[in-house]
């Protein structure tokens, strides 16, 4: 899932991007061991999961990615690098809650 920060409009909603393409759900094993960076434009995000499918029964890695929205700076009062520590901040969040919900699922 990605989420985003901005102090005008808030949090937005949470977008899901490794399940639900199309309207099909798949993902109903555990994922783990996430790779997180940004890049210039994009959030990069790299992980292993053990669904099994048409793909075989093996752990496979899954990787995504994710244009960062451009911040709209109206003042020249901001500390620099506040909204990349927010962005940052915002996907370790919620990739701790994906794997958090994984994890419960198991249960």
């Amino acid at each position: 899932m990605y989420a985003d920060y901005t102090t005008v409009s808030g949090w937005s909603n949470a977008t899901v991007i490794s399940d639900g393409f199309g309207g099909v759900f798949w993902n109903d094993a555990p994922s783990s061991l996430p790779f997180i960076t940004a890049g210039t434009d994009k959030v990069y995000i790299v992980w292993g999961d053990e669904t099994n499918g048409v793909w075989g029964t093996d752990t496979e890695i899954l990787f995504t990615s994710i244009l960062i929205p451009a911040p709209s700076i109206t003042t020249t009062g901001t500390i620099p690098g506040y909204n990349i520590f927010i962005l940052l901040f915002g996907v370790y969040a919620v990739t701790y809650l994906f794997i958090r919900r994984k994890q419960k699922k198991i249960k």
